[in-house]
């Protein structure tokens, strides 16, 4: 069984540095995000919230204001661009993957017991940390969110609006047997208040990792730190590498979801866990998927 460790931390000498490439990154907050639509659609993944990709697309295509980003994501025909768009509009098995070995963990031994801080790098929909949100929204309990996507289309578009829709079903208001909700400005200013008083913070992160990205976040800061199918890319991963690690606190956990190989792009848990192995970093495979193309989730300690 996964166990979090949370306790007996303390800050490190030095934290690694990463390397920037593609976009610079930009902390948002909640309130700078407008809502376009006046209904969002949505599903459940079990007994998780989400928007509809259906109906992010047919919001694009209704609007006339579109920027380049949206653009580009109603265009593309490719599921991800390298440094263009990085396939966040998709939710891909690794995001479901860490969802049940979290969901595994509440049945087992892990306890929200305190304020905590977690981030989600390459988050797109962003289900796994909006699980652990869900959690904290339900118990009233502190903590800080941060969740993040190269792509600021993908956030505005699909994130923001499944960070409201957990938000209104760990409160209660979903409206019963039904699959779509009226949204308005309002909406997102009352959610922002609540969590205030809560405790509860949530950030908003886009752009590409690198020193800027770490700097933006906050080095050994981070209790927990998840990823899903971010280690495809041999351009990008030592930056991936470098930021998770330096977001942890010592003795703290990343759970990283990926295929064993991500066939012709070069990448996988091989090429990962060989710069685990360079930097002298703890990790353990927690639990395995699939079966002709295998998938593992790994919890990497600091």
């Amino acid at each position: 069984m996964f166990k979090f460790d949370f306790f007996n931390v303390e800050k490190p000498e030095e934290a690694p540095q990463a390397t920037n490439f593609g976009r610079e990154p930009v902390l948002h907050q909640l309130a700078d995000f407008k809502y376009q639509p006046k209904r969002i659609s949505y599903s459940f993944y079990e007994d998780l919230v989400r928007r509809d990709l259906y109906d992010v697309m047919y919001e694009l295509k209704q609007r006339s204001d579109l920027n380049e980003e949206e653009k580009l994501l109603l265009e593309s025909n490719s599921d991800l661009e390298s440094n263009v768009y990085e396939g966040g509009l998709k939710v891909w098995e690794g995001s479901y993957d860490l969802v049940k070995v979290l969901k595994d963990s509440f049945n087992g031994d892990f306890q929200i017991s305190g304020s905590r801080k977690y981030m989600e790098l390459g988050c797109g929909a962003g289900l796994p940390l909006c699980l652990l949100l869900y959690k904290h929204i339900q118990q009233n309990i502190p903590g800080k969110f941060v969740f993040a996507d190269y792509n600021e289309a993908v956030l505005s578009l699909l994130t923001v609006p499944n960070i409201l829709l957990i938000y209104l079903s760990a409160r209660n208001l979903l409206p019963e047997n039904e699959n779509e909700i009226n949204t308005d400005p309002e909406m997102l200013k009352s959610m922002v208040k609540d969590l205030d008083n809560v405790g509860i913070e949530i950030e908003i992160v886009s752009g590409a990792w690198g020193a800027q990205f770490t700097k933006l976040t906050g080095e050994s800061d981070f209790d927990l730190v998840l990823a899903s199918e971010t280690v495809y890319s041999l351009e990008s991963l030592p930056s991936f590498t470098k930021v998770t690690v330096s977001a942890l606190k010592p003795g703290a956990s990343a759970l990283v979801a990926a295929k064993q190989v991500y066939f012709g792009v070069g990448g996988g848990v091989i090429e990962f866990l060989r710069l685990l192995d360079a930097e002298g970093l703890h990790h353990s495979t927690v639990a395995e998927y699939g079966e002709s193309v295998k998938r593992v989730v790994l919890e990497v300690k600091k």
